[in-house]
């Protein structure tokens, strides 16, 4: 569609969506991610330490009673 609009801008359907005349299409292409590994840190101790005192069991055995109130 786009090749056709690029060709025949007169019978282009998406003119009326364009903010300018001057404004041009763009394409997709693929492209490669590369991801790395990241090494735990002091934060990430700090986090699970932190995660481990918030899930006492009395946050975890909450009743249907509890949420009532």
């Amino acid at each position: 569609m786009l090749t056709f609009a690029s060709q025949h801008p007169d019978a282009n359907p998406l003119t009326d969506r364009k903010q300018s005349p001057d404004n041009l299409f763009t394409v997709a292409e693929e492209t490669t991610l590369e991801f790395s590994e990241v090494s735990d840190g002091p934060i990430a101790g700090l986090l699970s330490r932190i995660r481990t005192a918030l899930k006492s069991e009395d946050a975890t055995s909450i009743t249907a009673e509890q949420f009532a109130d």
